[in-house]
């Protein structure tokens, strides 16, 4: 269809057009991101009076549980990743062996067989940070039974999974294999192998396109932490702008607490447990792919659609209009020059910390056992839950009033003012590492055991009196 030129717009007017969005965006009144389920919980809850009990659970309860099965889900791609669920030794990778753990204060192993690292098999001492990561993860082994087949064709037939193990990890070029006919070699002196051997082999295939794909991938997982970080930070403008605190004294002296308040900051101390998690989560998917390109862009590309599911719930419970006027209300309130400014230098922090995690914990990766690599992930995504809330406020506080105040100015910050509010930060995300905490400890425990109603491996645990069991 063709237009007339007096149906196109004239230059003047397209000119006119464009000054003003200049000028709206110089003036920071246009901010990217749309309003998510989150945002749209928030104001139903403001909204709603004491008659709509009901209709404001719903609107608690549902974003909660929403954000905990996310981390929950990405948790879990962590742990599958670290130990995956194994019938036979063919589905575990090189320097992993499969074996039913047995917990501490167990005497029966667990019916649900994982891969588990030969150094740990093997006893190998591993470094003392790792370990005391692995004792706050749980659940512990106390040790382990080996399955009925440990045999591959990687390495000769032995007789014992530990003998398997050695064949693995001890270096070949200077000792010679273990196998039914020397199991009994006691001349190894050799130390095993200090990396994942599966990584490192790998490794090998790792080509410059697999390089380029890979920074592509962490470009586009950034981006979307970025986006999901802004929306988050909206989110709590409007919190704090819509309703009252959780805890205040009226002019009686009369203490009253806010229940609406305190769910809905439940729930932001949630979402601020998932972007942490991202790039650890990204991480141990490399790491249990073939790091080659196709696996490296699907698993970024994979990781960034979780984070997209809240942004379009809103389309299946509110119209289209409605969810345009709550875009429009989240803009007035964050379209003032110093919200614009906070929010874009604490989501560029957010974004720089990722980035950094992503290439450091890769490059650690790649030099650790494989027992570690969960632990050096859960690290440092543990050190981020402590320390990103005090650095991000650092970045994005209102350091002019503070000068004010110290100059004894009106409308200055006064330093006790400051000192309170970072001892509240920091609260908060001690908080938030407490609830990663518990959620862990409870997908660690449902990771390693059976599902109900499956059918167990009965054909790969041994009979009592014939297991080989050796203590972790």
């Amino acid at each position: 269809m063709q237009h007339t030129d007096s149906e196109l717009p004239s230059k003047q007017c397209m000119e006119s057009d464009l000054r003003t969005l200049r000028e709206e965006m110089e003036n920071g009144k246009i901010e990217a991101g749309e309003a998510n389920i989150y945002t749209v919980a928030i104001l139903h809850t403001a909204m709603a009076n004491d008659r709509e009990h009901p209709h404001v659970v719903v609107y608690v309860i549902a974003p909660l549980l929403l954000a905990a099965s996310v981390v929950v889900a990405i948790m879990s791609l962590m742990l599958s990743a670290s130990g995956p669920k194994c019938v036979l030794d063919e589905d575990c990778k090189p320097g992993t062996v499969c074996v039913f753990p047995i917990l501490e204060g167990e005497t029966e192993p667990l019916p649900q067989s994982l891969c588990i690292d030969c150094a740990l098999v093997l006893g190998i001492p591993g470094d003392p940070w790792m370990t005391l990561i692995a004792d706050m993860i749980g659940p512990k082994s106390s040790g382990f039974v080996f399955t009925n087949s440990h045999l591959a064709d990687r390495y000769p037939a032995v007789s014992r999974p530990d003998h398997y193990c050695k064949n693995a990890l001890w270096d070949h070029g200077t000792q010679s294999w273990f196998g039914v006919w020397n199991d009994t070699d006691t001349s190894r002196t050799s130390e095993p192998q200090p990396v994942c051997l599966y990584v490192r082999e790998r490794l090998v295939a790792f080509g410059m396109v697999d390089c380029f794909v890979l920074f592509m991938a962490f470009c586009i997982l950034c981006s979307s932490i970025a986006t999901d970080r802004v929306q988050q930070l909206h989110n709590k403008v409007v919190l704090s702008a819509v309703m009252p605190p959780i805890i205040s004294w009226s002019e009686a002296g009369k203490l009253s607490l806010s229940a609406k308040a305190a769910s809905l900051k439940l729930v932001e101390i949630v979402l601020d447990v998932l972007l942490p998690l991202v790039p650890p989560c990204m991480i141990m998917l490399l790491m249990n792919s073939s790091l080659g390109a196709i696996d490296i862009l699907l698993n970024g590309v994979a990781i960034s659609f979780l984070l997209l599911i809240d942004d379009e719930l809103p389309w299946l419970i509110i119209p289209r209009a409605r969810q345009l006027d709550i875009d429009m209300f989240v803009v007035k309130q964050v379209s003032t020059k110093k919200i614009t400014r906070t929010v874009r230098r604490k989501s560029a922090l957010h974004v720089a910390s990722a980035f950094i995690g992503l290439n450091v914990n890769f490059y650690l990766c790649t030099h650790l056992q494989c027992r570690d690599l969960l632990y050096v992930n859960m690290g440092w995504y543990g050190l981020l839950l402590l320390t990103l809330p005090v650095a991000e406020e650092l970045v994005g506080y209102d350091w002019e009033q503070v000068g004010k105040g110290m100059r004894d100015e009106p409308g200055g910050t006064r330093l006790t003012d400051v000192a309170v509010h970072f001892l509240r930060v920091a609260l908060e995300g001690l908080v938030t590492f407490l609830i990663m905490w518990g959620l862990l400890q409870m997908v660690a425990l449902l990771h390693v055991h059976h599902s109900p109603g499956m059918p167990e491996s009965h054909a790969k645990l041994p009979p009592v009196g014939v297991r080989d069991q050796i203590g972790a």
